[in-house]
């Protein structure tokens, strides 16, 4: 049995995908599986995740309908034997030492999840926009460091599911929201992290996170109802958390009055849209908690976000409609 399935959701990646199973094929540690996942790629992905699997008995290769990420991700937890479950974007990299390190810290500590750092690279593939998280030390972690780690705001992307490690038999029983397709890994890493007792955290920056393709998430254009879902998703995946342990009230609120409430606010005016009911929904969301963004660690900035857009939304969406060149 692997020891760890590494499992890739693969869609309309051709000119990265290489790239990224290279990355994996290279690993020091050489006790896993690849799991490909072609979710009716138009593009030739298929016939290269094919080519890989030639070579390399380690690599299984699924191809099916397209369905999202989501699918994908699910079927490829479905075939999954190994011990530990790893995702990673198809248009990402990790480091050589990525599952050395992680089966160090399997050895040390037995952990239900491991977090490992990452860096967001840009287009040049050199230029490093984010590095080490440097305010939590220690390898063993309690769950509120963990969410910590997992909500910095000082990133640029947070809340993925692609920087860490999970016990295959704490997730057994969670599976991605198929009917979701944005924010569904916060949903996941929510549940996750509920069902973890023991955490880790490796102080490296194990993943590498490409941030130059023009489709990319980060770059996409979305339609406000996009954003809407995205708000109610966040609001949805905070609560499981708070749900399990009320001590996450504070943090939980006030990562989605970020990730949710602003960013929300932040799409109407990218879309143009100063849509009323949309307005209520994150002036009323932002407004009952404002004691929790008030005792949060977020930033005064933010914080002052928080409160402009709960006293003067107008205000706000025109700010924010200048800082997006609208």
């Amino acid at each position: 049995m692997p020891e760890f399935s590494i499992i890739v959701p693969v869609y309309k990646v051709e000119k990265y995908l290489s790239r990224c199973i290279k990355s994996i094929l290279s690993q020091e540690f050489g006790n896993f599986e690849l799991i490909l996942v072609d979710d009716g790629s138009p593009d030739s992905c298929g016939k290269i995740c094919d080519e890989f699997a030639k070579n390399d008995a380690r690599i299984s290769v699924i191809h099916k309908d397209n369905g999202g990420v989501s699918s994908a991700r699910n079927c490829g937890l479905k075939q999954a034997c190994g011990r530990y479950i790893c995702f990673v974007d198809s248009d990402d990299i990790i480091a050589r030492n990525t599952l050395q390190l992680v089966q160090e810290s399997i050895n040390q500590f037995n952990p239900d999840m491991v977090i490992f750092d990452y860096s967001v690279i840009d287009s040049n593939a050199t230029d490093i926009i984010d590095s080490k998280i440097d305010n939590i030390e220690g390898t063993v972690v309690d769950k509120k460091q963990a969410f910590d780690l997992c909500a910095d705001f000082n990133r640029t992307v947070r809340m993925g599911i692609w920087n860490k490690i999970y016990r295959k038999e704490c997730i057994a029983t969670i599976a991605f929201d198929e009917k979701k397709v944005m924010a569904e890994d916060i949903e996941f890493l929510m549940k996750s992290l509920v069902r973890s007792d023991v955490i880790t955290y490796i102080h490296a920056g194990l993943y590498g996170y490409y941030i130059q393709r023009e489709d990319s998430a980060m770059f996409a254009k979305h339609s406000l109802n996009w954003y809407r879902s995205q708000f109610e998703n966040v609001k949805e995946s905070m609560q499981i958390l708070t749900d399990a342990d009320t001590s996450f009230s504070t943090a939980a609120s006030a990562y989605a009055c970020v990730n949710g409430g602003l960013s929300c606010a932040n799409g109407m005016a990218i879309c143009n849209s100063f849509d009323m009911e949309t307005v209520k929904a994150i002036k009323e969301y932002l407004k009952k908690h404002l004691k929790d963004v008030r005792k949060s660690n977020l930033s005064f900035s933010k914080k002052a976000q928080i409160v402009l857009f709960v006293i003067a939304p107008h205000i706000y969406y025109t700010l924010m409609k200048r800082k997006f060149g609208r």
